[in-house]
């Protein structure tokens, strides 16, 4: 693997029961686990208010790992990094320093 999903942020996600079969990790690419039609809040708004809702949670089973919540650090310091004011060299150079610690950590903790 020579490419990082920007994009994938998502260590855990929530859908209407039966909506979606699998999930991918936004984070390591992993095959997320299931719990089917479970009830909870599935926002920090629903968590607030004390509601609940019938979802299907899929979340990554190396959610805990130290390297796993590493490359999650990495992926959200190089997006909040595009919302501050810095030269394009700088965030270049940034995101190039962090794509390479992130495929180093994958390498070495998942079979990809």
């Amino acid at each position: 693997m020579s490419k990082v999903n920007w994009r994938g942020l998502a260590e855990q996600c929530f859908f209407g029961p039966g909506e979606v079969e699998e999930a991918y990790c936004g984070i390591c690419g992993s095959k997320m686990k299931v719990s089917r039609n479970v009830l909870r809040a599935t926002s920090l708004a629903m968590a607030m208010s004390g509601s609940k809702r019938r979802c299907d949670h899929f979340y990554c089973p190396d959610i805990q790992e130290s390297w796993h919540k590493r490359v999650c650090e990495l992926k959200w310091s190089v997006d909040r990094k595009k919302g501050e004011r810095v030269p394009k060299s700088v965030l270049k150079s940034y995101k190039h320093a962090a794509k390479k610690e992130i495929l180093e950590l994958l390498k070495k903790h998942k079979a990809r």
